[in-house]
């Protein structure tokens, strides 16, 4: 629930940032389509969601040096550099329409994700709680058969 929260949080956050530039962004030299740049923030909202999580880590001494080596690690991964990054993004949040479009593919495949891991993990959880209830039934029968021994001798 709170990762959902954290994705609408900054989308929306992203919207009044493109709404408060009425003016359309120039387009850029080097312009990645509207996919690309929402794979980008796909992996940009996950690394949101892991460094909130890691504020509570005790063990990162410096979490701001870890969040621009893992920022650099998602440009890598793109192959983008941050300033293209940067630029096309403002170019597309310019066009609200767009703006929408882009973010509402990235937050349904979060929420997407999120249900999936979800659904997996309750999915565990009952194969747990089987495996647990197998070995008591086992356990009890064992038991029965333990006491029967002991009344037949």
């Amino acid at each position: 629930m709170k990762t959902r929260q954290i994705v609408i949080l900054f989308a929306v956050m992203l919207l009044v940032a493109s709404a408060c530039q009425r003016m359309k962004a120039k387009k850029p030299e080097q312009l990645y389509t509207q996919t690309e740049i929402e794979a980008v923030l796909h992996d940009i909202y996950l690394l949101e969601g892991e460094y909130r999580i890691r504020q509570l880590d005790t063990t990162i001494v410096n979490k701001t040096a870890w969040l621009h080596i893992r920022m650099n690690q998602i440009m890598e991964k793109h192959n983008i550099q941050y300033a293209v990054f940067q630029q096309n993004l403002n170019y597309y949040m310019s066009n609200d329409d767009i703006a929408k479009t882009m973010l509402k593919k990235v937050t349904e495949q979060l929420v997407k994700e999120k249900t999936k891991l979800e659904n997996k993990k309750n999915k565990e959880k009952k194969d747990t709680t089987k495996v647990v209830e197998q070995n008591e039934t086992g356990a009890v029968q064992l038991s029965s058969q333990q006491d029967k021994l002991v009344e037949d001798n």
